[in-house]
Order: structure tokens, then sequence, then C-alpha cells
């Protein structure tokens, strides 16, 4: 038996890999859903799907096998996660690498097996999606590689959505605790906001009409990264003199570029751009914002070291698209906002923003007519939309006095995993 050797890349095909938090999860009817389809589209008693850990295969999902992992080193997929195309063996008693497998010479007595890499969102193969059979075969049809190829893709949808449905929740739980603590903190920003929002209204009266109307908008979202533990750790006071420092200095950031802040819940903070006039520009506006907020956090952590606290890093995500907007609520109170699925995206986009970054939608960079510069694509899979999301990271604009992001600003983290 020839053991697999390792990918050159492997410390981040591992890291890939846990940022998925996945390993050891129960059972889940979306991934056993695949491999019920494989196993009849290919006619095989066994098909899995497995992730290649550092010294085992984990199985997120099997039929036929009827075991929850095997050693890493007698595996087939840890040969086939070495390639960026499927690997098929016709016969495993022919080939030197499988010939005295203990799954080929003993349970299940494999003579045919076929694999099909597993992406995660960044490009690393973390897995494989599999069949197996206890009867040699020259080839699959054009038919079966294609269904074989239809459901790999579909695994790989799947991976991503576990990942950002993880990032979501731990997001949500972050979100919630910091609630609790400062609910006398949004009624202050709440009305301060509110003073932001009539200033801009005043040109437009009839915006200030319960109701609202369709507007293609494009969406900043911003969110300080760390902000909860950090502020476990200080006393109230301090917590206050933090956000009015960041609020001050990203909402003046805001105004200049022409933006209306919509929302400030907690310590994050949405605004709008196209509302109440709109513009061509309003999709570069916006990222030109965005970028400017990160510069913005220079002076916002000299101004925090100043009074004796640590530096704050803050994530950004950028989404365009048509919105609902106007004032929403009762005679007594009303605010004026924005309601629709591009909000929902945005709020996507932004929890999976890294400290110092700038993620833009695809809907947002095609506004923006060539004019912003972008660092990298990545394709995710949001809850609620289909089939997926390209989201770029953008580093500047074209002609926009704020220029790029500033090396010191990128205080990128680690995904969580």
């Amino acid at each position: 038996m020839k053991e697999a050797l390792l990918p050159e890349d492997e410390d981040d095909r591992l890291a890939a890999l846990y940022a998925l938090s996945i390993l050891d999860t129960p059972v889940d009817e979306r991934f056993d859903r695949i491999t019920r389809t494989l196993r009849h589209c290919l006619n095989t008693p066994i098909a899995y799907i497995a992730l290649v850990d550092k010294d085992r295969q984990w199985f997120k999902s099997e039929i036929g096998l009827g075991c929850a992992q095997t050693p890493r080193g007698v595996s087939f997929c840890g040969h086939t996660i070495l390639q960026r195309s499927p690997l098929i063996v016709p016969d495993t008693t022919k080939d030197v690498r499988f010939a005295d497998n203990p799954m080929v010479t003993g349970e299940p007595f494999a003579r045919f097996y076929a694999g099909w890499p597993l992406g995660a969102a960044d490009g690393q193969r973390v897995g494989t999606l599999c069949v197996m059979d206890t009867k040699a075969r020259d080839y699959l049809t054009p038919d079966e590689m294609s269904a074989f190829r239809d459901l790999a893709e579909m695994t790989e949808d799947q991976l991503t959505l576990t990942d950002l449905a993880s990032v979501q929740t731990r997001l949500r739980e972050t979100r919630q605790t910091l609630e609790k603590k400062n609910i006398f903190l949004r009624q202050v920003f709440g009305k301060y906001l509110a003073d932001e929002v009539v200033d801009r209204l005043l040109r437009d009266p009839d915006a200030l009409a319960l109701g609202g109307k369709v507007r293609d908008v494009t969406i900043v979202m911003a969110d300080l990264r760390g902000f909860t533990a950090l502020s476990d750790q200080w006393e109230p006071s301090d917590v206050v003199d933090a956000l009015n420092i960041y609020f001050d200095a990203i909402v003046k950031t805001i105004t200049s570029h022409g933006g209306i802040v919509d929302n400030i819940v907690g310590d994050g903070i949405v605004s709008l751009f196209g509302v109440p006039e709109q513009s061509d520009e309003d999709a570069c506006q916006a990222v030109a914002c965005a970028i400017a907020m990160q510069n913005a956090m220079d002076d916002v952590n000299d101004a925090l070291q100043a009074r004796g606290l640590p530096r704050l890093g803050v994530g950004v995500g950028v989404n365009s698209g048509e919105v609902v907007v106007g004032n929403v609520g009762s005679d007594q109170f009303a605010k004026y906002s924005a309601i629709g699925s591009p909000m929902n995206i945005a709020a996507r986009v932004e929890a999976l923003s890294l400290s110092g970054q700038v993620l833009i939608t695809d809907e947002t960079l095609k506004r923006a007519n060539g004019r912003v510069r972008t660092a990298g694509t990545l394709r995710v899979k949001a809850r609620g939309v289909e089939p997926y999301i390209l989201i770029h990271d953008a580093v500047g604009v074209e002609g926009d006095a704020s220029g790029a992001l500033r090396d010191e600003t990128r205080l990128r983290e680690s995904r969580p995993g």
C-alpha cells in the first residue's frame, strides 16, 4: 500500500477545513440526500462524503461503509485531494497504490473507486465525494460523470453554507450580548441618528410621510470586530467614550461622501447611498466611503490609545439593489429606513468581512463601472440567496481622494473556526 503524499499547502488546507466547523457534527439530511442520489445515479453499493483531517478521514455522510472514520493513511481520498480532477480507479487490485489496502483486501472489498475533490470557498481541497463498488468497472459514462460533477458542486455549496451559518451564529450571539448591555447607548445614538436624517430630508418634504418608494441604493454596513470581548473588561464610561469616538469619525465619513446614516445598533452602523437623491456615482461613493472608514480608524485608534484604550478594527460590507425606502412606524414615532433583500445580503457580506477589510458584492462592482480596484473574489452561498453571490475584496476607487486602503489599517483577523 502506498500512502498519499501531503499537499504542499497542507497547513492552509487544514485551516480551511477547520474554518468550516463541520468535523464531528451530527448527521445532516442535506448531505445524506447527496450520497443517496449519487449511489443511485452511479449504481454503486457505497457512496460517501469524506473530510480529510490531519490523521483521519471523517465521513460527514456514508452509505455502505458502516463506520464514522478511518485512518488517513489507508484512505483513497488522501490521494484524491492531491488533484483537482476526479480520481477514478477501475480495478483497485491492479493499482500499486491500493492493491494491499485493507479496504481492498478486507471489508468492504472495494474493487472500483471514484472520488471527486471538494473545495472550500477559498479553493482549498478539504475532502471528497466518493463511490466504491465491489466489482471492477472500466469507466463511468458521460451521463454518470455529469451527475457526479453536479453532485460534487452541490456538496461544495453546502459546505460553504455550513461555514456561513457558523459565522452568522457567532455574530448573532455577539450582537445579542452587546445589545443586552447597551440598551441605553442605542437610545442615545438613535436620537442622534434621527437628527442626522432629518437634516437630509428637509429638502424632500414628501419623503417625511409614512410609506415608501422603491429606490436603487447602495448599502454600507460596518461593525467593530472583537468589541464585545474588550468592552467586558472596560468601565462603562470607557465603553461610551470609545463608541463616541468611533461613531463621530464614521458618521462624518458617511456624510462627507454623500450618504445618510440609516441605523446604529450596538457597535454597528448602516448607511445608504442614493437617497433621498440618486446619481450614477452612488456605488463609487459608497465604496469610497467604506475605504475611507477603514482609513479613518487610524485617527480613531490614536484617540483611543491617548485614553489608554486598546486599538479597534472594523469590518465593512457593501451591496447594491432595489429596496423600499421611506418613513416606517406610526404617527407618534417614525424612522426613515430601507427594507428589502439587498439589506439582508449586505448584512451577510459584512459578517464575512475581516478587520480592516471592505467586501463588496458583484452588484456593487458592476454599478461602479470599472472604477473599483479589487484584490480577490470569493463565491459564497448565503441563506435565502440563490444560487450564490460573488463578493470582492475592494482596495481602492479610481479618482477618489481617499485613495487605497492604507497598509496599517488592514488588521486582518483569521476566520473563526
